[in-house]
């Protein structure tokens, strides 16, 4: 990333990167979401990952209707994590949100975390998600339980840990989707492990964690995570988790 063209040089306060494979069932509704912020001084960064369907036609007609909206081809697919690389590669806003292609999110979502992290000093930032179910008759479920679902909290690294320990019974934190502040990640000149094709949200953020980042977690539900046959999160494979486990 250029640190140069953050804030300044008509350069938008959030870049939300977004990675998508044969995403073509959900994207629109996911992008619309994010079009429609109240913070709309944004670009949007869609890198698709060699999708076999015309997810790339439905974002290029976005695009062509919405100047704020990039899309990023490859012939190679190489995961999420390098997807999201793609994106960070070029991203030009003060903040980095993560956003996928499948999921939808409040339309005062941004501007409130951003205002809140601003607020408090926060490079990373978070709020608590409605996960609901595509396809199935099963009733929605909030993330956040106990105290941080109560109040904002501060969470480091350890915590952050023992959250996402297996039968720690706390909430995974993992799946929370962040907003980082973009001069941390270009100071510690970190990206996604592209090994990883589950996970990679949690190892990113730890990663930052361990460098000093402070990350802020607030109850308001504003990020709604869908769940369908195809979401990648769960698909367990030996060849997903060996790259987890090292």
């Amino acid at each position: 990333m250029n640190g140069n063209a953050r804030a300044g040089d008509g350069a938008p306060i959030v870049s939300v990167i977004m990675a998508n494979y044969n995403g073509a069932r959900f994207i629109e509704a996911a992008l619309g979401s994010v079009l429609c912020q109240t913070l709309d001084d944004l670009e949007v960064i869609v890198a698709d990952d060699a999708s076999t369907d015309d997810s790339c036609a439905r974002v290029a007609a976005i695009a062509a209707a919405d100047p704020r909206v990039r899309l990023l081809t490859t012939t190679i697919n190489g995961g999420p994590a390098a997807a999201r690389n793609r994106c960070l590669d070029i991203a030009r806003g003060r903040w980095i949100a993560v956003a996928d292609s499948d999921d939808l999110m409040h339309p005062d979502r941004l501007r409130r975390l951003i205002e809140a992290a601003e607020r408090d000093g926060a490079e990373i930032i978070a709020d608590d998600l409605l996960i609901f179910f595509d396809g199935r008759d099963q009733a929605p479920q909030t993330l956040l339980r106990g105290t941080p679902a109560a109040a904002a909290s501060w969470v480091d690294a350890v915590a952050y840990v023992r959250a996402n320990a297996l039968f720690s019974g706390e909430p995974a934190l993992g799946y929370l989707k962040p907003v980082f502040r973009a001069a941390v990640i270009d100071r510690l000149g970190l990206r996604y492990d592209h090994s990883l094709r589950i996970a990679e949200d949690y190892d990113f953020v730890l990663r930052l964690l361990a460098a000093g980042a402070r990350l802020r977690i607030l109850p308001q539900l504003t990020y709604f995570y869908r769940k369908h046959h195809d979401s990648v999160s769960h698909r367990l494979s030996r060849a997903t988790i060996e790259p987890m486990l090292q």
